[in-house]
């Protein structure tokens, strides 16, 4: 009998150095990759009824892969953030990587290389805090073999990361009455084209594919949203402003260091939105280059 395979069971570990990280994940993961065709027409002055063209394909676009994990007060998930935020030690400003294997109900599938382009921390006050991920990969297979790496250890308890209390300055003026903040690290990842004349005439089917090899990494993008209600104390709209500093705490009641986004110089514009409350939003972008991504985003481990 068939073995069905359903996403709200797929298991996801990273495996980096020799180790293997086991993740929690929201059940909205997805992953693939596709194929370079090149059309090739056939219909000639003799055959003017070939009008189907042939086709050829020898190398692989990069995989795509996307998913959802909580911000833990543990340090048990901290791999993605590292993976997210980091450069590779040594003298290009490359960005680290990591293998991602997918366990279905009979299935294991490799993503091969994978570097994560873009994180969007979703922070609603009164929820629990998610970071949502994607990236691409040198390739994407079908793995038969035990996953390696050491599996490590994960804390006894596991305690997500609450907003009950939210703090927020821009410019050095607290903000009140914020209902939401958004928070997003985005790297321009573009792969290095990988496809050599030698090797695809010797491309016979798909064993023989080119997959990428390497990738740069062109500019990278800190931004998001501040939303807050409008009030007689709090209407700023239509303003913007460049060079001041945001501070975002994010914690429980008596506790604003869970997670903080401390980002020295900005750039904002503030635009109103209708609707059953008035809103107006901040969105910011980081407009400076600090020494290291970690004195920027920092989160509390237990």
């Amino acid at each position: 009998m068939a073995t069905y395979n359903f996403k709200k069971q797929t298991k996801l570990y990273v495996v980096r150095n020799g180790l293997r990280y086991a993740l929690d994940i929201y059940p909205d993961i997805s992953f693939s990759q596709t194929f370079n065709e090149t059309n090739v027409p056939v219909k000639t002055l003799h055959s003017q009824y070939n009008m189907f063209e042939n086709a050829v394909i020898t190398k692989a676009n990069p995989a795509n892969f996307a998913f959802t994990v909580p911000i833990l007060l543990e340090s048990d998930l901290n791999i993605v953030l590292e993976l997210l935020m980091d450069y590779e030690q040594g003298s290009e400003a490359t960005l680290k990587t990591a293998d991602l294997y997918v366990e279905s109900n009979s299935e294991v599938y490799k993503l091969e290389k994978s570097v994560f382009e873009s994180g969007t921390f979703q922070i609603v006050k009164d929820a629990f805090i998610s970071l949502s991920l994607s990236g691409t990969a040198r390739k994407l297979s079908k793995f038969t073999d035990t996953i390696p790496g050491t599996l490590q250890t994960r804390s006894a308890k596991q305690t997500y990361n609450q907003v009950s209390a939210m703090l927020v300055a821009i410019g050095g003026v607290t903000q009140n009455y914020v209902t939401s903040v958004s928070v997003e690290l985005k790297n321009e990842v573009q792969w290095v084209d990988f496809a050599t004349l030698q090797n695809s005439l010797v491309i016979s089917d798909a064993l023989g594919t080119q997959f990428p090899e390497a990738f740069v990494v062109g500019s990278r993008t800190l931004s998001g949203t501040v939303q807050q209600y409008v009030t007689n104390e709090t209407n700023s709209v239509n303003t913007w402003s460049i060079g001041g500093a945001l501070s975002i705490q994010i914690g429980t009641v008596g506790q604003l260091t869970n997670l903080q986004f401390l980002v020295p110089s900005i750039v904002y514009t503030n635009r109103l939105e209708v609707q059953d409350l008035y809103i107006q939003s901040y969105d910011w972008r980081m407009n400076s280059n600090p020494a290291a991504l970690a004195d920027v985003i920092k989160k509390r481990n237990i």
